[in-house]
């Protein structure tokens, strides 16, 4: 399910999203209702439309979303020919000539410009705490470090970097998981042939 962004401003003024956090909130409740086996939310961040703000309402909003649940987190690119580029334009971040060389650059380029911002920490830490709260272990942890009054960079690094193994873990489970089910599937006719010449 594609969110891209807790803040209302930024889904409304930037994404053209009108959807409101109730709505949103209340159809998580209906995935996972419905008995939905894998849900996974998109979000696009740490680009220069963002407020360090803006990204605190995304923590505030996932904090809300019905687990378990996985995240998708993207940043922008401005891809030829889309709005986002006269809104780029028109918030002063740059004009479409200065983006041509971003938006037809090598992958690198683009990467490196609007995704995961190296020069802002604060951005930085509250990535890092958004993606800390797909995994039940971390959760607590990302919950505690947002109500701190200073922030513990080198703590939220941490447990990013040992929540990424969790991740990598999920990934592998899920991908064997499907190899076992489409095995399975695949047996069946054969077994079933067999057992009706026998």
């Amino acid at each position: 399910m594609g969110i891209q962004s807790g803040s209302k401003r930024i889904r409304k003024e930037i994404f053209h999203r009108t959807e409101t956090d109730e709505q949103i909130i209340m159809a998580s409740r209906w995935i996972r209702q419905a008995g939905v086996p894998y849900v996974c939310y998109d979000f696009m961040l740490q680009h220069p439309f963002e407020s360090e703000e803006d990204i605190k309402a995304t923590f505030r909003l996932c904090t809300r979303l019905e687990t378990p649940f996985q995240l998708q987190l993207h940043g922008l690119n401005f891809l030829p020919g889309t709005d986002i580029i006269k809104e780029a334009e028109k918030q002063g971040i740059a004009t479409e000539k200065e983006l041509e060389p971003i938006m037809f650059g090598s992958m690198e380029k683009q990467y490196g410009m609007y995704w995961k911002r190296n020069g802002d920490k604060d951005s930085k830490y509250w990535y890092h705490l958004i993606y800390l709260l797909q995994f039940p272990l971390m959760r607590h942890h990302a919950m505690r470090l947002a109500v701190q009054g200073q922030k513990d960079y080198a703590k939220a690094q941490r447990l990013y970097r040992m929540a990424g193994m969790f991740s990598k873990y999920h990934y592998f489970k899920k991908k064997a998981r499907m190899l076992l089910k489409g095995w399975l599937h695949s047996m069946i006719p054969t077994v079933w042939k067999q057992w009706r010449i026998d």
